[in-house]
């Protein structure tokens, strides 16, 4: 038995008795498997951020790994790995602000200046015609 499987005091006891290390009968030393978590690891089945961005130019072929996509934000250039994050990302399902003022409705506001106390009232002209 090599002296790397037996314990330093079973060696140091079986010299002072004079027995030979290989006559020991030693269990075989296991290794208990280590559990490890990975954080921030590459998440399984997330769309890439550029599929939803207004900036994207993409290509894709008949098989699931056929897709190129390009970003032109700036100018064109090549996306060669799924995307977390982006500094140039616009969402293409949020309108843009030139679309929410052709929605927008216009609001006057009323006065809120309310008339307290005792006040004297304007009396309305009318027409009598």
């Amino acid at each position: 038995m090599p002296y790397s499987l037996v314990p330093r005091s079973t060696l140091n006891n079986a010299r002072t008795r004079n027995v030979r290390a290989t006559q020991l009968r030693l269990a075989p030393v296991r290794k208990k498997r280590m559990q490890f978590t990975i954080k921030n690891g590459t998440p399984q089945g997330t769309e890439p951020l550029c599929k939803a961005c207004i900036w994207v130019h993409m290509q894709t072929g008949f098989r699931e790994s056929e897709e190129l996509m390009h970003c032109s934000y700036d100018r064109l250039r090549l996306i060669p790995f799924p995307v977390k994050t982006c500094t140039d990302y616009t969402n293409r399902a949020h309108p843009s602000w030139e679309e929410m003022q052709k929605l927008a409705l216009p609001v006057e506001p009323k006065s809120t200046k309310a008339v307290r106390g005792f006040g004297t009232e304007q009396p309305q002209e009318t027409d009598q015609s």
